[in-house]
């Protein structure tokens, strides 16, 4: 068999040794190899920069070649060794012995020793007949994750109550899709840490098996980590004053610091409402932490320094104070119930909004959901602007909204030269977006922030009756709780003002007020921008006859604790205290008016079907028997989702008659899961 090119190498070496001339070979061959190698530098020199880049990205492909070629070698060889099963992957057998090597002495005799005597001692306590090894030749099974899996954790990291959207016409980072063509994508921050985030997942979806490292690296890369959010000026005022509070408290008696969970340790009941908003004989009043961190146990009794946000003069300023421990303390215990009324009716609507959301996105043509916000204005500003121009630029108003129906999402926004943002502007611009709505849709769940000057006052409600005689709809408009009405319009805002302020820095544009603006946003994908003149708000509000529908708004009472209203034919203004009250459109106040909102029958017969009042809340049931007393025992039913389902045990007591409150038609079958589903509205 002739030699290999090898081989030869090594006889010709072996030869050069035995003459004495391998020293002399060495140095002739080092010169050769030197002499080579600057060459090839002065070549790569003369190449153009795109030549260079391409040898580069060769060399990093051949490169990533063999490598995974030693990989897939090293790893058919441990599988294809014969041993028992200590270790169910390479990667475990390397970082055992990764760690063995680590604890091993430095020099190779006393490790070689060291190594030896392992070895007896292991053949010692090895079983009889037994070949010792390390390796396994079962098959390495590898738990990998699903697509739909993967799907679910992508869009969890996107929803709003999990990530904050960024607003800034900068915050955008552009992703490499897997065709090689990139996209811009605005920005989101977590609103907690990834184990943090991990826990929420799990908790929702406990049968998906995903650990917490694979969850953070399923992370898309516009979803920036908790860390990295830059300085932000609308936070929650119960939340960072919470938070502060709870710093101090860890470093004084050892509390623990904020988390998600950490609000559900100091109520008895996380699932009862009672506790949550400090009607619970039982954990009322911080009832939980006192309990628990009693003040007679704290033995010093030192000055501690801590910060608050607090109203000085009308202005919103955070202010450094300095108290015993137990005056912190009782501080402390002062905001906790306001704080986790909040934390409630936060958690709340952001669930009911993830309900809607999935509802309108499953395809049902008769429902819409649409999220309104006012973006900060667009100021006018101009490339190679002249001093004076400078201190004397125009505004224009944007307003951003999300509408999803038909399981697709319509962005857009409203532009106008009018910068009142108040119920003129804002009926005028719902106006324009209803009448875009195609005419399978039958209702609509509005979403925004709410401040009274915009969209939470009397005028509002008012206007939400002309609103659905127009268009033919039903309207309901939910409220996200204070400062945590962020979402996809902030975005939005964000994403039209940066495009138009690119066609501004390239002069393809000049914009000066809101028609220009419109221009300039003309190429916009997925963003539909209109503008709305001054003239035109006017016709509109004349067309609606606004002006003496606000002149004849009463005032809704309580309405600032208020997160869901709205107009029913029969019952007129209803508001609720959260948006999950109004599973069957009924106000609260009809309670209370058993003659307007009853049964239009005085007589309640067995097996009719009526809506209960049980402490507040609003039941569907079934009249089964007649009590002693003049009551009526029913059977109820329990929410589903947005369906309704019998619970186990059956739900079944006696209600006195002002407690049914009206009569509705009897359940239809809503899937093969035993849910049931009522009409809309009654």
């Amino acid at each position: 068999m002739p030699l290999t090119k090898a081989e030869k190498q090594r006889r010709y070496r072996e030869k050069l040794k035995a003459c004495g001339k391998y020293d002399e070979y060495k140095k002739k061959h080092l010169l050769q190899v030197k002499k080579s190698r600057s060459k090839l530098k002065e070549a790569e020199n003369l190449l153009t920069e795109s030549v260079k880049k391409s040898k580069i990205e060769e060399e990093r492909k051949k490169n990533r070649k063999r490598v995974a070629k030693f990989r897939q070698k090293k790893k058919q060889e441990f599988e294809s060794s014969n041993s028992h099963h200590a270790f169910l992957s390479l990667q475990a057998f390397q970082k055992a012995t990764a760690r063995a090597r680590r604890a091993l002495p430095t020099t190779p005799k006393r490790r070689t020793i060291v190594c030896r005597k392992l070895l007896e001692d292991s053949k010692k306590k090895a079983q009889p007949n037994v070949e010792l090894s390390v390796l396994s030749n079962t098959s390495i099974t590898c738990n990998k994750i699903s697509e739909s899996t993967k799907e679910l954790v992508d869009k969890f990291y996107d929803r709003h109550d999990i990530s904050r959207q960024a607003p800034g016409r900068k915050d955008a980072v552009i992703i490499r899709n897997d065709d090689g063509s990139k996209t811009k994508v605005q920005i989101r921050h977590l609103l907690s840490s990834v184990k943090e985030t991990h826990a929420l997942f799990k908790k929702e979806f406990p049968s998906e098996k995903i650990g917490k490292s694979k969850f953070a690296a399923l992370r898309p890369p516009h979803v920036y980590l908790s860390s990295k959010i830059p300085h932000n000026v609308c936070m929650c005022k119960y939340h960072e004053n919470f938070i502060l509070a709870v710093e101090v408290l860890h470093r004084v008696i050892n509390f623990p610091l904020y988390s998600y969970e950490l609000p559900e340790t100091l109520i008895c009941n996380p699932s009862s409402r009672s506790c949550w908003l400090n009607t619970c004989t039982t954990c009322k009043d911080a009832a939980i932490f006192k309990k628990t961190y009693p003040v007679e146990n704290i033995e010093n009794q030192e000055l501690i320094k801590w910060t608050h946000w607090t109203e000085q003069n009308g202005r919103m300023l955070k202010v450094s104070e300095e108290s015993l421990t137990t005056e912190f303390i009782a501080y402390f215990c002062d905001i906790l119930p306001p704080f986790l009324e909040h934390c409630f009716y936060k958690r709340e609507q952001a669930r009911a909004y993830n309900l809607q959301h999935n509802d309108v996105l499953n395809f049902d043509e008769t429902k819409a959901l649409l999220q309104v916000d006012f973006s900060e204005n667009y100021t006018c500003a101009s490339q190679d602007e002249i001093q004076s121009a400078h201190w004397h630029q125009g505004q224009v108003s944007i307003f951003t909204y999300a509408l999803w129906h038909s399981a697709q999402l319509h962005s857009g926004a409203i532009v106008s030269d009018n910068l009142n943002h108040s119920k003129d502007t804002i009926i005028a611009y719902l106006d324009n977006i209803f009448e875009s709505l195609p005419a399978t849709i039958k209702s609509v769940s509005i979403w925004s922030d709410g401040p009274r000057s915009q969209f939470k006052n009397r005028f509002i409600c008012a206007a939400l009756k002309r609103l659905q005689e127009e268009h033919h709809i039903s309207i309901y408009w939910n409220y996200f709780a204070t400062s945590h009405g962020k979402g996809p319009v902030d975005g939005i805002g964000g994403a039209v003002k940066r495009h138009v302020w690119q066609q501004v820095l390239s002069r393809k544009a000049v914009v000066i007020n809101a028609s220009t603006f419109t221009k300039a946003a003309h190429g916009m994908q997925n963003v539909t921008v209109t503008e709305l003149t001054s003239d035109d708000i006017q016709r509109r509000n004349k067309r609606l006859n606004l002006e003496s529908i606000f002149v004849e708004a009463t005032v809704v009472s309580g309405i600032a604790a208020m997160h869901h209203i709205k107009f029913d034919q029969q019952l007129g203004l209803c508001t609720f205290t959260i948006t999950k009250d109004d599973n069957f459109q009924v106000s609260s106040s009809s309670a209370s008016t058993s003659s307007s909102a009853t049964s239009s029958s005085n007589n309640i017969e067995i097996g009719d079907w009526y809506v209960v009042n049980y402490d507040g809340l609003f039941f569907p049931g079934e009249v089964i028997a007649y009590g002693d007393q003049g009551d009526y025992q029913v059977s109820v039913m329990e929410p589903a989702g947005a369906n309704w389902k019998w619970p186990q045990p059956l739900d079944v007591i006696f209600y006195r008659r002002e407690n049914i409150v009206k009569k509705i038609d009897k359940p239809e079958v809503a899937n093969s899961r035993g849910h049931f589903k009522f009409p809309v509205c009654f």
